[in-house]
């Protein structure tokens, strides 16, 4: 079974693609607290509130899907790595699930997010053999969508390798 790792932008496409159901039940679903408490509580106008198939805390509660919740110190560690300005610029459910990832406590899970910064931090932490693409993910799991840029293969390999390069240069390391 895949082990993942999501971000809010990726429930909420699997929910908007009809296969987040299918999704849980093909693989074992891990969701930063911040994440499922806050960032992806998706409010669909034409249901008035928020769906019950997309509602994370209950998913939790029921057993479907796990959080987990970065310490402060994991937080700050990952926050240490890096200048304030590029900090600034990570979703704080994506800089939790990064901090989770680079603190060692998901060591066999995969961090799925079509954000560019995101995939960057975890190269950027050496952490870039631990994401992956929504793309990949549901080829991987027979769910294959079409999906836009920022979710796909040569979007993720972009941005690891921008991170890569980050590195490398010392662009947005703290001094």
């Amino acid at each position: 079974m895949k082990l993942l790792l999501l971000d809010a932008n990726v429930i909420i496409k699997a929910h908007k693609l009809g296969i987040w159901q299918l999704l849980i039940e093909r693989a074992e679903i891990v969701v930063p607290s911040i994440i499922a408490r806050d960032e992806a509580l998706y409010y669909s106008l034409e249901e008035g509130q928020i769906p019950t198939s997309i509602n994370v805390p209950l998913l939790i509660d029921a057993g479907k899907i796990k959080e987990f919740s970065a310490s402060l110190e994991e937080l700050d560690e990952l926050q240490s790595k890096f200048d304030r300005e590029f900090v600034e610029h990570i979703h704080p459910g994506e800089r939790e699930a990064l901090a989770l990832l680079f603190a060692g406590r998901l060591p066999d899970y995969y961090f799925c997010s079509g954000d560019a910064k995101a995939i960057q931090t975890a190269a950027m932490l050496r952490l870039g053999e631990q994401i992956v693409s929504l793309e990949k993910t549901l080829k991987s799991l027979g769910l294959e969508k079409k999906l836009e840029f920022w979710f796909s293969e040569d979007f993720c390999k972009k941005q690891l390798d921008i991170g890569h390069q980050n590195l490398i240069q010392g662009r947005g390391i703290a001094k």
